[in-house]
């Protein structure tokens, strides 16, 4: 489920923990009621979450945390914590954690306009990203400047810019050079990955942690990732590679079957031995222009 990432200053943080059976998937009661605890700016402070079943339903549990004496810019951590027995699985236990940064509305910041002082202080702002916008501008004109160059070729002389080709000192036909960006978005974001239609090149590294947010050494394990319709069709077992300092990254390659028709799956690292999950999340397929 996706997760919050702002809270207003003042505000309340709301969201949904679903509950599944690590066999199959579906939605399943925990064996407990979920825990969540708080980091603020990297500290662990007792702030409570309120935790509620959903009544007649099965697998979901209501959240709400509303910190007290936040700032704009603050940033919490809510750790969450789950265990779960299956059908044939021992007790598993699942963390998930995530970031909301704290923002102020924008009735506060049009009301502390009002002085003199917090004016300056957001034309300082604005100053700063004014520079940031001329460092870009130049660092841009510094490329483009260096398209701007001429070449002989059989005798005529042809100038190269950055909009256009054209022969020199004067020429009648023009061709117009467009240049060509493209950015690859990051594959992993989070617990989520998405890909693409018929992709099947490598994801990863993934950094697994714990709820502390220390790495867990994989290295001695033996893993799978596997991915899986909702309704618990099963389209991957695939072996990782572990790597990194301390052992607790994962890089994988999807097979045919799961990157062949677009959707939102679920992935998940398990131990062959036992089961047990070290890490799941939503696998996103999106579709894309592919060789005929």
């Amino acid at each position: 489920m996706n997760r919050p990432a702002v809270l207003h200053v003042g505000g309340t943080l709301y969201w949904v923990v679903l509950t599944r059976n690590p066999d199959t998937m579906v939605l399943k009661d925990a064996d407990s009621t979920p825990t969540v605890a708080v980091r603020k700016n990297g500290a662990s402070v007792g702030d409570s979450v309120t935790i509620t079943k959903r009544s007649a339903t099965t697998g979901i549990y209501d959240c709400s945390y509303n910190p007290a004496s936040e700032i704009e810019g603050d940033k919490f951590t809510l750790e969450e914590s789950v265990t779960i027995t299956g059908t044939t699985t021992a007790q598993a236990t699942y963390q998930n954690n995530w970031d909301a940064v704290v923002i102020a509305p924008v009735a506060e910041i049009q009301s502390g306009l009002a002085t003199t002082t917090q004016l300056t202080t957001v034309e300082g702002k604005i100053d700063t990203i004014d520079d940031f916008v001329d460092t870009e501008v130049s660092a841009i004109k510094g490329v483009t400047d260096k398209l701007d160059t001429t070449v002989e070729v059989d005798g005529a002389v042809y100038r190269f810019t950055t909009n256009a080709l054209e022969q020199a000192p004067s020429g009648s036909t023009t061709v117009q050079v467009a240049p060509l960006q493209s950015v690859a978005p990051n594959r992993v974001a989070g617990t989520e990955i998405v890909t693409y239609l018929y992709d099947v090149s490598a994801i990863g590294p993934i950094a697994v942690t714990d709820a502390d947010g220390t790495a867990i050494d994989l290295s001695a394990l033996t893993l799978k990732v596997c991915i899986e319709k909702i309704d618990g069709t099963v389209l991957a077992n695939v072996t990782p590679t572990i790597s990194g300092g301390s052992g607790n990254q994962v890089t994988f390659t999807p097979n045919a079957d799961s990157v062949a028709k677009t959707g939102t799956y679920r992935w998940s690292l398990r131990q062959t031995s036992n089961n047990q999950v070290y890490a799941l999340g939503d696998f996103v397929v999106d579709p894309a222009a592919r060789i005929s």
